[in-house]
């Protein structure tokens, strides 16, 4: 199973993005020996120009207060067990957002004990920029586009997908809850 999680910090402002930015760009948890990074209508080169292309696009469309990012967290399970597989599924689940949206995303190893005993290593960090570089729409994160987003990744990885949702409250708290099902692929793929 796939957890796949969006996260919302809707107050963060420019601070959040350059932390978030430099927190995914951070070579301590990149496995350096493959590609493990890449973006789209972005610099994957130096976090200040990524973020300086991405505030460029939400001021000139206007859209400079809100959630300065939105971040996708993809944690594959035990059957994606080298970086090589991790990597090629995130390209092809980045695509998701190619047609509107810029982002970067980045391959991340870090062990996890699943449900079943087996241990799980890869998790990739998909962040974008909210505001539409081709109309200045914004993404949103209603559970249609979720759900739409977490069956592409079903699809891709042939397994089934669990959501989980994190927020930030009123008081600037940040809160997750797990969707209350799975999102199930249409014809698993076998590795």
């Amino acid at each position: 199973m796939v957890i796949f999680k969006v996260v919302r910090h809707s107050n963060g402002g420019y601070r959040y993005m350059v932390n978030m930015l430099r927190y995914i760009f951070d070579d301590r948890a990149l496995d350096m020996g493959f590609n493990g990074i890449s973006c789209y209508g972005t610099n994957e080169e130096r976090v200040q120009k990524a973020l300086h292309e991405m505030l460029i696009v939400r001021e000139f469309f206007g859209k400079v207060s809100g959630n300065p990012l939105i971040q996708f967290i993809v944690s594959y399970d035990s059957k994606v067990n080298n970086a090589h597989i991790a990597s090629a599924l995130t390209k092809e689940i980045a695509k998701f957002l190619d047609d509107r949206h810029q982002y970067i995303w980045v391959l991340h190893y870090k062990p996890r004990i699943e449900e079943t005993g087996l241990n799980a290593c890869y998790h990739a960090h998909i962040v974008i920029n909210p505001v539409s570089y081709v109309d200045g729409k914004m993404y949103s994160e209603s559970p249609e586009n979720v759900h739409a987003f977490a069956r592409y990744i079903a699809g891709i990885t042939g397994t089934s997908v669990r959501i989980e949702c994190a927020y930030e409250t009123t008081d600037g708290k940040m809160n997750s809850f797990y969707d209350n099902h799975y999102i199930h692929p249409a014809f698993p793929i076998s590795w």
